[in-house]
């Protein structure tokens, strides 16, 4: 069985799924040669996105999970638009009422995630509205950005942007690999960061909530806080 079989069923078996929407569900792919340092970008607003790293060569491919749960007539589809300079993939509405992004009609909303395989040295950008973004063995500059949602990135060999507003978010730092800059942000929601002990990292942490730590810290107090 193809890869990216395997990678959409691996995607169906973590959906929380409607039960009155299990025959609803949808699975599309797509696989292609990118060009060089094309920067890849992800939008989803409709679920999850989970990041992995590519083979050796130059190939992207994506496969998308989609539960069509909307009444209003509308299907959520998967969209991938190529060029030497970006590799643009979305999850799109077709047809129906209300917005682009939801359907106007209530009741269960439809839902998409998406697993991406990246291939090395390729910039990504990955947005979600609600839903998580997990990052896991990929060695690009990643920027990683939810409203809700958590953010999981793991084993990354490059520099990591993320930010959110009320998610949480974790990161895992590799042992003497990790030496570029790395900048989480968050408006209310948790950070934690793991790194071995060995690693020798200069890191400046701002927050108006609580910090704990294992290791030695200089803390400095702002506004008399």
């Amino acid at each position: 069985m193809p890869r990216i079989a395997l990678l959409a069923f691996a995607l169906l078996g973590t959906l929380p799924l409607h039960a009155e929407g299990l025959e609803a569900v949808e699975r599309e792919s797509w696989q292609e040669k990118i060009a060089p340092r094309a920067v890849v970008r992800i939008d989803n607003t409709h679920g999850d996105i989970r990041l992995r790293k590519a083979g050796a060569e130059p190939i992207m491919e994506v496969a998308a999970v989609l539960q069509q749960l909307a009444t209003d007539g509308s299907k959520l589809s998967l969209e991938v638009t190529p060029s030497d300079e970006i590799i643009d993939v979305r999850v799109i509405r077709v047809g129906g009422t209300g917005n682009d992004r939801q359907p106007s009609a209530e009741g269960p909303k439809p839902r998409a995630d998406l697993a991406v395989l990246v291939p090395v040295v390729h910039p990504l950008q990955a947005t979600t509205d609600h839903g998580l973004i997990e990052a896991r063995g990929l060695e690009s500059d990643i920027e990683l950005r939810t409203t809700d949602g958590d953010i999981l990135a793991n084993r990354i060999h490059g520099a990591v942007t993320t930010a959110n507003m009320r998610g949480t978010t974790e990161m895992t730092l590799l042992a003497n690999v990790t030496t570029t800059s790395q900048k989480l942000s968050s408006s209310t929601g948790p950070i934690k960061v793991f790194t071995p002990r060995i690693n020798r990292l200069e890191v400046t942490m701002t927050t108006s909530g609580t910090m704990t730590t294992d290791f030695t810290l200089l803390v400095e107090h702002l506004d008399g806080r």
